[in-house]
């Protein structure tokens, strides 16, 4: 595997927590004020031929398999919830917020994440946000907090050699 691809796959990993992440915190936001609702409204309205297309991008489908750890084709609500507590400073997710976060990217409801409903979901959270500024600045910060572990403001090599480990993709010292 070259280091671009590595590279590329790391990113759209790292963009998805961050998505999931920032569910996360709307949905318990919502939760705390007694409103229930779903994380995502109108998201199969995708065609079918952008659906296809996006199935065949290698970038967004090797950060699925970053979070398909049985090699399955399907996500696991624990498995995500793990890597979410892996790469985020959350000492806990409550379950009914991360059980209505999931459920949203889960449209067929059927306790998993396929491939299909992966690419939706990824599609309509980029597209919703890939022109605002302020989500950009806002995603910035977030990797940066990701990578620098002991909060010191700063980011050592080995925090950031680190952070790459847990995607277990296979970055060297050479690499970075």
């Amino acid at each position: 595997v070259n280091l671009e691809k590595k590279t590329g796959t790391v990113v759209h990993a790292f963009l998805v927590i961050y998505k999931i992440q920032k569910l996360l915190n709307e949905e318990a936001e919502k939760i705390n004020r007694v409103v229930n609702g779903r994380g995502l409204h109108g998201v199969k309205s995708f065609r079918s031929n952008s659906l296809a297309s996006a199935l065949r991008n290698n970038a967004i489908m090797d950060s699925f398999d970053i979070f398909d750890k049985e090699g399955r084709g399907r996500i696991h609500p624990e498995v995500l919830k793990k890597v979410l507590l892996t790469f985020t400073k959350n000492e806990k997710i409550h379950d009914e917020v991360f059980f209505n976060v999931f459920s949203s990217i889960d449209m067929n409801s059927d306790g998993f994440i396929v491939k299909e409903e992966f690419v939706i979901w990824y599609r309509s959270v980029m597209s919703m946000e890939e022109a605002n500024y302020a989500s950009t600045k806002e995603r910035a910060k977030f990797l940066f907090d990701m990578f620098d572990e002991d909060d010191s403001g700063h980011i050592s090599f080995s925090e950031f050699k680190s952070s790459l480990d847990k995607f277990d993709i296979g970055f060297t010292v050479d690499d970075i």
